[in-house]
């Protein structure tokens, strides 16, 4: 076969190889790849509860640095203020009860519960001390007051804690409590003049109660 022959004869002299082909890519659903709306729902849930619980630890903080601070006591106790007036007139803490925020609502009315009750406590462990030092007062007074009454019984020959209780009774003095003597109350009127340094032992040498 010449040469012109053999350029049209359509056949080449080139081998043909074919090329592999790509892989084909793989379609991935919505499922596998983690993108579906309860999923995207779900996230963004958690990132908003987390931002919540963050801004709930913040405040926290905040609310305890207000309330542990000196100033507050002190501008809450001076102007007898209840609790939550406190936190109202408080500019960093009058903003948890403007968010209206029932966690705060409810820790703000437990903790003016408990300080209204401990200062209730202290006023009256206050009152009660200073009614004690004015009773402890008031009956040195009287054991001072009463030993011209001991000297005259005693002068009179009464000799123990039971006759000298019924001649005071006789004359018409009264206790410190406003009632007739015993030999209980004498003894605890000597006992008392003797703390004060007004008996000594050989005052009453033999006193007893018959």
């Amino acid at each position: 076969m010449d040469e012109e022959a053999f350029k049209f004869s359509g056949k080449s002299t080139r081998k043909w190889v074919a090329q592999p082909k790509g892989k084909p890519k793989e379609k991935v659903s919505p499922k596998e790849s983690g993108e579906t709306p309860v999923r995207d729902m779900f996230l963004e849930h958690l990132e908003e509860r987390s931002k919540s619980l963050s801004d709930y630890e913040q405040n926290i903080d905040t609310l305890t640095d207000v309330i542990g601070s000196k100033d507050f006591l002190d501008t809450m106790l001076s102007s007898k203020l209840t609790f939550r007036q406190a936190i109202e007139q408080n500019k960093y803490a009058a903003a948890f009860l403007s968010n209206d925020n029932s966690k705060f609502e409810k820790l703000i009315d437990t903790l003016g519960e408990s300080f209204e009750y401990v200062h209730s406590e202290a006023i009256r462990n206050s009152r009660n001390t200073a009614l004690g030092k004015e009773s402890k007062s008031n009956a040195d007074i009287f054991a001072q007051t009463m030993g011209e009454h001991l000297n005259k019984v005693r002068d009179e020959g009464h000799t123990t804690m039971r006759s000298i209780a019924e001649r005071f009774n006789k004359l018409g003095v009264k206790s410190a409590r406003g009632y007739d003597w015993s030999h209980t109350t004498v003894n605890q009127l000597i006992k008392r003049r003797k703390a004060l340094g007004l008996e000594t032992d050989t005052k009453d040498a033999g006193l007893d109660m018959d």
